[in-house]
């Protein structure tokens, strides 16, 4: 809205003519669009008046106004044109072609610095021409080659006139670095489906501790009371920062190093339990496949799967987040069609008995379905853990295309796509199966022989490895990424920011999750869920609080999505999901509880470790200021990053704008007005023929009444 609201400034666009462009649910697609119908006035465009202008559409009419802008003249109205020009007292087109180039170049420049996002309103009008300071120049594309030497990532390469230093030391100067976003919508909502669920796999525990009823009323209120909150803040957050690093980076901008730092301890201690749980998980799956649960596979064999598990998503990975997404979307299909099968053969098989609604005498009593003891801790840890992961969508924010427009849609899809894998299967599963006491890991292999026989339950432990792959691939891929911002901030070695020279992927972070991750797969499944969950909502609630306190202390960031909640409505709506974190807080075990306490006082420890360390040798004043002076470079750092993201996610149709009419300048007027007026002559033509023989047709019959009516 704010781009909008400064071109519609800039070009004298009505509010009723920029009304598509400048609703609450802002499309950057339709400005895209907008910009885009530039290159169909560039060749032929007369200098439109005002009058010309406000008879327009509201896209042409933003077109012609560009068009304007850049000075574009037609070849057939080249004397009207040139008429006008003398009377407004403005410079000729003729010269040389060198001449014109440069104008052109100036002019996208001062558009470019009209369209800045983070700039205000009142600074976006475009200097004239005669000012002393010369606007910035850009490079026109004119030729394209293949470059010599060895293959380097696009993320990677340099964009014109960008210098390599940097303002503070870095292994990798990411803010000199080209941007380029490789995730689509679909591979960003395939990447959030893994983070988040995967399928329905891991969510059978949930109704062993607390029966199918409770089940169903968890998921009632999970998305309201817990998954919406987390997408919304996701959303708002990647798009407001777009940056690799997730909410290690919005806590960071929000309230410093040391909460940053509590955070990232909590959340990396998270990432790694939560990766060790899908090996744990694939070989369960596996074993309940090819024994039917009665046995399990030997101690050997399962070590090295999981080893070589972990080893084919760490390539992967390191292959680049493009892959990573093309093999989310792939697994996904595989993950959810056998669910679709076994829900359509399983609505004949549909009741709702295991409720125990048919007999209100009985309806409490006792009985298979119904548990006389339920294991509160274990059921909201599980139905929390779940229903949780859309933060880990923000951690690759930089390496989406258009995050603005991606991020809303992905999480709001993602919310839905997660209730409905949840809920459907397992309705159906417990029709079949209601005793409760039965739903453990695997137990969907089972429900699938009994709905569609061998046939089906092979599909469906196909499918559970796939789903386990899945979510191992997508962790390793978000949360490495909660290293690699870690780095960007000095709060790990600097080494870990390093990224591939041809896949542009932070391969050192990448290698150092994937080991921690083999570290703990030795753990059963419960025990790696229960610490994985209690660190996470420790770290929930400061995610939580940076996104109100973001609100309040940078009111006039640049935010492409925004909750549609006023900041103090927003700090009483986080009170659901914090509660949430409290209470499975509340009912976590001792054990749990000891987990906790133990990490928050390492990660107290550790910063201050890290802190003495840094500034040994030097004066407390002199380790305050150095202190002060590296968040700030930090904190620049990071907004240039932004900066870089933004500019480019909303320049490029201008930047194609540039090499249009680069390529206009060097034809002649009359060539192009030549190759425009042929398809224009011919499509008229087709269309004037059938209207000719109409009219014969029409006048023919006319004269024939005529001269009966006569004859009469």
């Amino acid at each position: 809205m704010q781009i909008t609201r400064r071109l519609s400034q800039v070009m004298g666009l009505s509010n009723e003519s920029t009304a598509p462009y400048t609703s609450a649910s802002w499309d950057p697609e339709l400005y895209h669009d907008a910009l885009s119908d530039v290159s169909l006035e560039v060749a032929d465009a007369p200098v439109a008046g005002e009058e010309d202008v406000a008879a327009a559409p509201p896209r042409m009419a933003m077109g012609k106004r560009i068009s304007t802008f850049f000075g574009i003249d037609s070849g057939a109205r080249e004397a009207d044109v040139d008429a006008e020009r003398e009377e407004k007292q403005l410079p000729s087109t003729s010269g040389s072609k060198e001449e014109l180039v440069s104008r052109v170049k100036n002019k996208v420049s001062v558009f470019l610095a009209m369209t800045r996002p983070h700039e205000s309103a009142e600074s976006s009008t475009p200097p004239p021409e005669s000012s002393d300071a010369a606007p910035r120049e850009i490079d026109l594309p004119t030729t394209f080659h293949r470059s010599s030497g060895r293959r380097q990532h696009p993320r990677l390469k340099q964009g014109p006139g960008k210098s390599s230093s940097t303002p503070w030391k870095r292994s990798a100067p990411i803010q000199s670095q080209h941007q380029v976003h490789m995730l689509s919508t679909l591979q960003l909502i395939s990447i959030t489906f893994f983070a988040v669920s995967g399928g329905p796999y891991g969510f059978e525990p949930t109704v062993g501790a607390g029966g199918p009823g409770l089940m169903l009323v968890g998921l009632l209120l999970v998305p309201v009371l817990w998954a919406a909150p987390l997408a919304f803040m996701t959303a708002e957050l990647s798009c407001m920062i777009p940056e690799s690093g997730g909410h290690v980076l919005w806590v960071y901008r929000a309230f410093g190093p040391f909460w940053s730092f509590v955070n990232s301890c909590f959340a990396f201690a998270c990432s790694i339990l939560d990766n060790a749980m899908y090996p744990v998980l694939f070989v369960e799956y596996l074993s309940a496949l090819l024994y039917e649960g009665k046995d399990i596979i030997s101690y050997g064999w399962s070590v090295f799967i999981k080893i070589f598990l972990v080893f084919i998503v760490t390539v992967i990975n390191i292959l680049g987040i493009n892959i990573v997404g093309v093999v989310s979307v792939i697994l996904g299909i595989l993950v959810l069609a056998p669910f679709i099968t076994m829900c359509l053969i399983g609505l004949t098989h549909l009741n709702f008995d295991w409720m125990g609604l048919d007999d209100p005498d009985t309806a409490l009593a006792p009985s298979p379905s119904l548990p006389t003891v339920i294991d509160w801790g274990k059921f909201l840890t599980l139905l929390l853990w779940n229903t949780s992961g859309f933060d880990a969508a923000g951690t690759c924010a930089a390496e989406v295309r258009n995050p603005g427009h991606s991020f809303p849609r992905a999480l709001s899809i993602s919310v839905m796509l997660m209730v409905g894998v949840y809920a459907l299967p397992t309705i159906i599963g417990v029709s079949v199966l209601p005793d409760y006491r039965l739903w453990k890991e695997g137990t969907y292999i089972i429900v699938a022989k009994l709905i569609g026989g061998d046939i089906l339950k092979g599909w469906m432990g196909f499918s559970a490895a796939s789903s386990a792959l899945g979510l191992l691939l997508t962790r390793l891929c978000t949360n490495s990424r909660i290293v690699y911002g870690m780095a960007l901030v000095e709060q790990v070695p600097q080494v870990f920011s390093k990224l591939h020279s041809v896949y542009a992927s932070p391969w050192a972070a990448i290698l150092a999750t994937s080991f921690c991750t083999l570290l703990m797969t030795g753990f059963n499944f419960y025990s790696l869920a229960e610490a994985d969950m209690l660190f996470y909502a420790f770290s929930t609630v400061l995610k939580f609080s940076a996104l109100v306190q973001l609100r309040f202390t940078e009111p006039d960031a640049f935010r492409p999505y925004r909750i549609p909640l006023s900041d103090y409505a927003l700090g009483a709506a986080i009170i659901l999901p914090i509660g949430s974190c409290i209470a499975m807080l509340a009912f976590s075990s001792e054990r749990a509880h000891g987990i906790g306490l133990a990490g928050a006082s390492c990660a107290v420890l550790l910063f201050t470790i890290k802190e003495l360390y840094y500034q040994y040798g030097t004066q407390a004043e002199e380790a305050v200021q150095d202190r002060m002076s590296r968040v700030q470079q930090n904190l620049d750092s990071m907004q240039k990053r932004i900066d870089k993201v933004i500019e480019e996610e909303f320049t490029a149709p201008v930047r194609t704008l540039g090499g249009t009419l680069g390529d206009a300048i060097r034809q002649s007027p009359q060539q192009i007005s030549q190759g425009l007026r042929v398809p224009v002559k011919s499509l008229s033509q087709g269309f004037s023929y059938p209207v000719k023989s109409l009219g014969i047709a029409l006048r023919q019959a006319e004269k024939k009444i005529s001269l009966s009516t006569r004859s009469a």
